[in-house]
């Protein structure tokens, strides 16, 4: 087992993206690695307003068919936010990039109350070290 840390960056805030990025994330802290998410723009801000990260949805196998890659269910199934509540305690962090909390014009008191700490890219690239892991959407 690696003990390297697992970082996914996330930028984007389209409901596939958030999804998929949370599911890598839950799969990375299950297995006991450390892993740090670090929310930016898009995804920040809707984080903060409790937008896409709480649409409630099961994603589909498409294939190669033309069909939305997600269905959505109303009150059943996770959404990506409940997802990563849910995977915190096993130490999962949840950043928030301090570059976009100054260009979103953002409360750094209101941000700390949904997030773990916010975070610079190079304390983040100090704190990891030079041998995690990182994904980026």
């Amino acid at each position: 087992m690696t003990t390297s840390p697992f970082v996914v960056l996330i930028h984007q805030s389209n409901l596939d993206t958030l999804f998929h990025a949370a599911s890598v994330a839950v799969a990375s802290a299950a297995s006991g690695r450390a892993t740090y998410i670090v929310l930016f723009l898009a995804a920040l801000k809707d984080w903060m307003d409790d937008a896409e990260w709480n649409v409630r949805a099961k994603p589909l196998l498409s294939g190669t068919q033309q069909v939305p890659s997600v269905e959505f269910l109303g009150t059943s199934g996770s959404s990506p936010r409940q997802m990563l509540e849910e995977t915190r305690p096993l130490g999962l962090k949840i950043y928030a990039c301090s570059g976009s909390v100054e260009l979103l014009d953002l409360s750094r008191a209101e941000v700390l109350q949904k997030v773990d700490d916010i975070i610079g890219l190079p304390a983040l690239f100090r704190k990891i070290g030079p041998n995690a892991s990182i994904v980026s959407y």
